[in-house]
């Protein structure tokens, strides 16, 4: 987790103009998505909200989907607009009995920064 601090970014809009982002105002929702129990064999899709109280648009890519959790590629990179949410979905698609543990990362790369959200279900 980065310290809080402002960050230098250079806005869609605006590219030439640097301007400067509290790291609080781009956040998910939750940091645990827990999924209820599921059969083998079956699909249990959540959505995570990622929240953008900034003015600006910043583009998202989603690292470290591993099975049995999964996302559709079109999900794996998008544009969260300013002032908006954006509700982005992951399945827990179990093949085996047990407890499951991931993450994803959520990477912001005109803030140089990361947001981890952790993954966990238990298939029957």
């Amino acid at each position: 987790d980065l310290p809080a601090r402002s960050l230098g970014v250079r806005s869609s809009s605006h590219p030439s103009q640097a301007s400067s982002i509290d790291p609080r105002l781009l956040q998910l929702q939750v940091n645990t998505l827990q999924f209820p129990k599921t059969n083998i064999g079956s699909a249990c899709p959540l959505k995570v909200a990622l929240v953008n109280r900034s003015h600006e648009t910043f583009e998202v890519t989603v690292l470290g989907v591993v099975p049995p959790f999964a996302m559709q590629s079109r999900h794996l990179t998008f544009s969260i607009r300013g002032r908006s949410s954006s509700r982005v979905p992951v399945v827990f698609k179990p093949k085996k009995r047990g407890e499951h543990h991931s993450s994803l990362q959520f990477k912001i790369i005109a803030l140089d920064r990361t947001l981890i959200l952790a993954l966990s279900g238990t298939a029957e």
